[in-house]
Parts: C-alpha cells; sequence; structure tokens
C-alpha cells in the first residue's frame, strides 16, 4: 500500500510474495524451506471532513470553526474552506439551525439575513432542512491534502433597526461515502 495517498476502496491482494524458512538459529542448521504467500487487505470506504482557514490543508482535529465578524455591516464577508478527504467519493450536506438567519441570542425576534456560498456555489439554506451541497461518485478519491470548499458568508443588508448583542446560526455539516 502507497503511503500518504488515498487509495481507492477495494481489496489489494499480492500473490506469490517468497518466504523462506530456516531452522536453527541464523545462518546454521536445515533449510531453507521455501512457501509462497498471498496477502489480502481490505481498505473500507472512507470519508472525514474538516473545517479550516482558507486554503489550508485538510486537518481532521479542526472540526468547527466560527465566524466571528465583530461589530456588522451590510455585505461584510468572512470565509473557511470546508475540506473533505474520501477514498469512495462523498455526498455533503448542509443545514442552518435558523434557517440562514443570524438570531440574537437569548430570545430576541430580531434576525439578520446572510448569504453563503459554498465551493463557489450560492446555496439557500432557509428551508431548515439538508441541503446536497457537494456530491462525487464513488470512483472520486481526494488527495491527502484534501478537496477543498471555499465557504463565504455574506451579511445581508441591515436596516438599522437590529438590537445590539451577539447573533448567530449554527450549520451543521453531514458528510457521507458515495
Amino acid at each position: 500500500m502507497p503511503t500518504f495517498k488515498v487509495v481507492p476502496c477495494n481489496a489489494y491482494t499480492d500473490t506469490n510474495v517468497a518466504l523462506q524458512l530456516f531452522a536453527g538459529t541464523c545462518c546454521s542448521g536445515s533449510g531453507p524451506q521455501s512457501t509462497n504467500l498471498t496477502f489480502s487487505v481490505p481498505v473500507e470506504t472512507s470519508a472525514d471532513v474538516s473545517v479550516v482557514p482558507s486554503t489550508t490543508s485538510f486537518d481532521i482535529s479542526s472540526q468547527t470553526r466560527t465566524l466571528a465578524f465583530g461589530n456588522l455591516t451590510s455585505a461584510a464577508q468572512l470565509d473557511c474552506d470546508i475540506s473533505i478527504r474520501s477514498n469512495s467519493g462523498y455526498t455533503l450536506k448542509v443545514a442552518s439551525a435558523n434557517g440562514q438567519k443570524l438570531v440574537q441570542t437569548p430570545g430576541v425576534s430580531t434576525t439578520i439575513p446572510y448569504t453563503i456560498s459554498i465551493g463557489g456555489t450560492g446555496q439557500n439554506l432557509s428551508g431548515g432542512g439538508q441541503v446536497t451541497v457537494a456530491n462525487q461518485p464513488a470512483t472520486v478519491t481526494t488527495p491527502v491534502a484534501g478537496t477543498n470548499l471555499r465557504t463565504v458568508v455574506t451579511i445581508g443588508t441591515l436596516t438599522g433597526n437590529e438590537i445590539s448583542g451577539n447573533y448567530r446560526d449554527d450549520l451543521s455539516l453531514t458528510l457521507s461515502a458515495n
């Protein structure tokens, strides 16, 4: 098996691996006796996701990312990358806890709209359910460094009537191997 490479899921086999056996201690005693062995290594499907700063490689320990806008202004943007590593293609789904709105915590009714682009495509997460944002067939393997989907969040138009405070939305990512 190659090291530092994502290999497709499969059963990898090497046949007729020569093995010589000696009886006794090294270089004394009877032998050698020879036989051939077959090694088989199953590689299962695998798909992992990380959320990293833009242009950063896959990092399995980076599972969350906070985009902290500070004082909000209309059209303010922040970005990060969703990085995927897979040996059998993948499907990535995203859901918004607040229907693609920033909601003030705790419980004030003021909301702030935002847009989100993932992998260069604008997404509509306002429906409340999971939305498929990326899909690669089972024949696709990613590099070890991962395949990055640039994710850009842009604050919508502020009316000036927003109540001061902290606002948030939580996005959940679901990645499955194809």
